[in-house]
């Protein structure tokens, strides 16, 4: 089955080559919560002060699996390797300059980890801006697809135990 994850995340970021697409199609609709966030990590990247996007550049982020995997009640003893993505780059079709973060739990290479901490904070304090968040609530038959290297999703868990999407 899907896992949803409550915190903003990129889906396939911790493999090498991230998924470019997701899509969620629903069969069920609840009658409270289950809405999916999204913040647009092309369009906030230019709206950025130039001096926070000038310490950006160059600084990349360290994605484990092992995460995601526990979160599914698989064994992580056997995950793989862990990637590195740079924070700022540019998408593969447009070629528009964007950031590649989802969640404050990567840790950006090179920095200690309280550093580290404050500055996934002040990114993820960026990215999720109510100005740069579109948040989907459910109804059956609603089909989203979106760009996993241009948007990082959020899924609301108050949901009942049944599955929804």
């Amino acid at each position: 089955g899907h896992v949803a994850f409550e915190y903003w995340h990129s889906d396939g970021d911790f493999q090498q080559d991230p998924y470019v697409w997701s899509l969620l199609f629903a069969v069920e609709s609840p009658k409270v919560g289950g809405a999916t966030g999204f913040a647009h990590l092309q369009r906030i990247y230019p709206r950025l002060p130039e001096e926070f996007r000038l310490r950006l550049e160059g600084l990349a982020i360290r994605i484990s699996s092992r995460e995601y995997l526990e979160a599914a009640g698989v064994d992580a003893q056997d995950a793989p390797d862990d990637v590195v993505h740079p924070i700022v780059h540019r998408h593969c079709e447009s070629g528009e300059v964007g950031l590649y973060f989802a969640h404050r739990e990567a840790e950006v290479v090179g920095m200690g980890t309280e550093q580290s901490l404050r500055l996934c904070d002040e990114l993820l304090t960026a990215v999720t801006d109510p100005a740069n968040c579109y948040e989907h609530a459910w109804e059956v038959g609603d089909l989203l697809l979106w760009d996993n290297t241009a948007a990082v999703s959020y899924t609301h868990l108050t949901l009942p135990t049944k599955r929804i999407v």
